[in-house]
């Protein structure tokens, strides 16, 4: 976020644990910027945030379901 030329930097980056879930815990982080500024700032931290996920080798776990249809028929979900 500090990287981001439209966050205010005078004002304190808030970044919390917002969610301890059964297999994910949420975290939180959120800056200032102008009104107008709000939904291109917002996507941008979020491909930032992939970006830097995926450069630290960092999965994001997507849940799984195979289902069985009839006797010998697989369906993977």
């Amino acid at each position: 976020m500090l990287q981001n030329p439209k966050v205010v930097k005078e004002l304190e980056i808030d970044v919390r644990i917002d969610e301890i879930g059964e297999y994910e815990i949420k975290v939180v982080a959120r800056s200032w910027v102008e009104s107008v500024e709000y939904w291109p700032t917002y996507w941008e931290q979020l491909e930032a945030v992939k970006k830097a996920l995926d450069q630290a080798g960092i999965l994001i776990p997507y849940p799984t379901r195979t289902v069985f249809q009839g006797q010998n028929e697989l369906i993977d979900k």
